[in-house]
């Protein structure tokens, strides 16, 4: 069985391939584009993409025969990684060919500044989005997985999809969520950071909320998602919120 897991970046795309993985026993492989994945596969493996969907990579997929696993996640949860992540990955700037515009200066930002709301409302962000939502809307996907629910309750989350997907599990879940933990991915330029949902909550501010869920309505509505948001936060409150959730070699740089 070959399973394509294709997402929008930070939805949980490396944890979650690694623990099928070892769940599976199939080897993984992840790619910015379907070119880049081996001429030879074997006939048991994962994929990992973050790839719209299109003509080109749909075909590749159905000529191998993939089951698809498609991640969703809250999209101003994705917005707070990207930024964390960018910190200190320049690969960042690679995704979807450049498209995603991602501030340069992704070191002197916190969520809630108003250079990284813009771009949280911008063109790149919704081409970054456009990953899930693409692939969500489409019909004959395997499985639509959401991160939190994941998140909430990985055991069975897991196992779900492991009999919606018709695989048979090689080893005890719980055994495979020990090995991936957080802390597994802390060394691998922060892939892993909190393993949290509705960290966004914490560190933008309402009105800042308001503007971006009004730039992504699609996304909201096809996926069901909604923000919660505390209405007295203000801007300095968030601010320290996200400076104190850093990394100590994460700190601003001003």
């Amino acid at each position: 069985m070959r399973i394509a897991i294709i997402a929008s970046p930070r939805c949980g795309n490396n944890w979650i391939r690694r623990v099928i993985s070892e769940l599976s026993g199939y080897p993984h492989f992840a790619a910015h584009s379907i070119n880049d994945f081996p001429n030879e596969l074997p006939d048991n493996c994962i994929l990992n993409i973050h790839a719209p969907c299109d003509d080109q990579t749909r075909e590749y997929f159905h000529r191998l025969s993939c089951k698809l696993v498609i991640l969703g996640r809250h999209p101003l949860d994705v917005f707070v990684s990207v930024l964390q992540f960018a910190r200190r990955e320049p690969s960042v700037h690679k995704w979807l060919d450049g498209r995603c515009f991602i501030p340069r200066d992704a070191r002197d930002l916190y969520p809630d500044s108003p250079a990284f709301v813009e771009w949280m409302c911008s063109e790149g962000a919704r081409n970054l989005l456009s990953v899930t939502l693409s692939w969500w809307k489409e019909e004959g996907n395997s499985a639509r997985l959401k991160y939190e629910d994941v998140v909430d309750a990985p055991g069975k989350g897991f196992a779900e999809l492991f009999r919606t997907l018709g695989a048979p599990l090689a080893g005890p879940i719980q055994s495979a969520l020990d090995n991936y933990s957080v802390a597994y991915f802390a060394p691998f330029n922060n892939h892993g950071w909190l393993g949290q949902k509705d960290n966004y909550a914490k560190f933008i501010t309402p009105a800042n909320l308001v503007k971006v869920q009004a730039a992504h309505v699609e996304y909201f509505s096809i996926l069901d998602y909604d923000i919660k948001s505390d209405p007295s936060l203000d801007h300095e409150v968030a601010r320290t919120a996200y400076l104190q959730m850093l990394p100590k070699d994460l700190a601003l740089t001003n």
